[in-house]
């Protein structure tokens, strides 16, 4: 983001940490060590749709209710498909 190289943004055990929490919120995400309230407020949204976008794709996340339902084309959340 903004040309900053990762490894200054976030050093490796963070980003294992980011990896294995998955955290869904700003919040959440200033509980990892090294992620305090400044750094959350400059690459917290950037980091946060990097996780929300790998937990999507891989099926991977601890609490699916946290991770916004995937939008259409027109920007609208698409339904959700009924339970049978």
């Amino acid at each position: 983001q903004d040309g900053v190289p990762l490894y200054v943004i976030c050093k490796n055990q963070q980003m294992a940490l980011i990896a294995r929490e998955k955290p869904q919120t700003l919040s959440a995400l200033q509980k990892i060590e090294g992620i305090g309230e400044n750094k959350a407020r400059q690459f917290g949204e950037a980091i946060l749709n990097i996780v929300r976008a790998n937990a999507q794709i891989s099926g991977d996340f601890k609490d699916s209710e946290s991770l916004p339902r995937p939008m259409s084309e027109n920007g609208y959340e698409q339904p959700q498909p009924e339970s049978q």
